[in-house]
């Protein structure tokens, strides 16, 4: 995305979202939030289907909470939630994966039958949505052509390299790296890349200061903030500092102010040369399982390929008490059959495989997963609070 067309982006979400700000959800309205990697794609789709989305960028681990406990106090605009009274939570978007403890406490609340502690929701279903980099903005003086090893990465994160003459010669300066505050499936998609490909003893994680925990921690210098609008805006906002960010908020085909890895930069193209190692789709008899849907990613050495990579997913309900179903299931087809509108926002569509197992599983009518399969929600499904 060119630096015009994202500051108009940000603008419109963010006056969006303030606009929003204690307002009632009107009946067609479909609510979700969560990740903010892939907001301005979904908001993209929104206006091509049937009924009114809303989607609110709060990072992955509130949209995860939000959509698990049906909370949309989860959704908030400089700390106020956006919707007043509550209103239910029909999708989430996290980079993050779905945690087997937090599937376990769903099921024993929402998806138990009658002997569901809060309410008989049905099952929660993952399922990825698109594939994404993570890419490695920076701003220096003298360097317009980083290009980073994956040890000079690890080194970076791991508090080891910190000054700039480290890794260009003759560049100077303290290296600033800004980083996610909020739960963020962005930082956990990179910690995953420097758990299997770094020496030091990373750990993956959506909170950053985890990730970096036994590796010094985060250092007086580095500079936390929220959103992937902030690690963007934060980042080139002054030298020496380096981010970490989905390729929507960033010129992907720049070496001036987004770093190569391996020599390569995180154009779409570059993502797709990384695929050849795709995880393999769930197995049929695993399609019931939302864990399988979210698989670890590898990174061998590929020419010509950009290797921090990973799927944003969605988080929706088998069931609900109203159509709601009908429009997710909607959502989602409509991301699949979109290639050209995701390849625009920098990600990379599914391969077929995953495409076609997702839609026999959750969007095929005979499906006993089926979003909306009558007789598997016949007296459950998401309610208003």
């Amino acid at each position: 995305m060119n630096a015009f067309n994202l500051k108009k982006s940000v603008a419109a979400v963010v006056l969006a979202g303030l606009s929003m700000v204690g307002a009632a959800a009107s009946a067609q309205d479909v609510i979700g939030g969560g990740a903010t990697l892939p907001q301005g794609l979904y908001n993209s789709l929104f206006p091509n289907l049937t009924d009114d989305f809303a989607y609110t960028g709060v990072g992955s681990g509130a949209g995860r909470r939000a959509i698990l406990n049906n909370d949309s106090d989860e959704f908030k605009v400089g700390g106020v939630p956006v919707y007043s009274p509550k209103v239910r939570v029909d999708f989430s978007g996290s980079d993050a994966a779905l945690r087997e403890s937090e599937l376990d406490t769903y099921n024993t609340r929402y998806n138990n039958g009658a002997a569901s502690t809060i309410a008989d929701f049905g099952p929660i279903i993952q399922v990825p949505a698109v594939v994404t980099s993570v890419t490695l903005p920076y701003r220096h003086a003298t360097i317009n052509n980083l290009n980073l090893t994956d040890a000079q990465i690890c080194g970076i994160y791991a508090g080891t390299i910190t000054n700039w003459s480290q890794i260009v010669t003759g560049a100077a300066g303290t290296i600033d790296v800004v980083y996610r505050t909020e739960g963020s499936g962005t930082t956990e998609l990179l910690a995953k890349f420097l758990d299997t490909q770094c020496s030091q003893n990373f750990q993956v994680s959506d909170s950053f200061a985890t990730v970096v925990a036994n590796v010094g921690g985060v250092r007086a210098n580095w500079i936390g903030v929220t959103g992937s609008g902030g690690v963007a805006s934060t980042t080139l906002a002054a030298n020496n500092r380096i981010g970490y960010v989905s390729p929507d908020y960033v010129n992907v085909d720049s070496n001036t102010n987004v770093a190569r890895v391996r020599g390569a930069l995180p154009s779409v193209q570059n993502v797709k040369n990384m695929l050849v190692v795709t995880p393999a789709a769930p197995a049929t008899t695993a399609y019931g399982n939302p864990l399988a849907w979210s698989p670890n990613f590898t990174y061998p050495p590929i020419p010509n390929a950009y290797p921090i990579l990973g799927f944003t997913n969605l988080l929706v309900g088998q069931c609900y008490d109203d159509a709601a179903g009908e429009s997710v299931a909607e959502f989602l087809t409509t991301i699949y059959g979109s290639d050209d509108i995701v390849e625009d926002h920098d990600f990379v569509p599914l391969s077929p495989a995953w495409k076609n197992a997702a839609t026999a599983a959750f969007l095929t009518a005979s499906s006993d997963l089926a979003i909306g399969n009558a007789t598997e929600c016949a007296g459950k499904g998401r309610t208003q609070p």
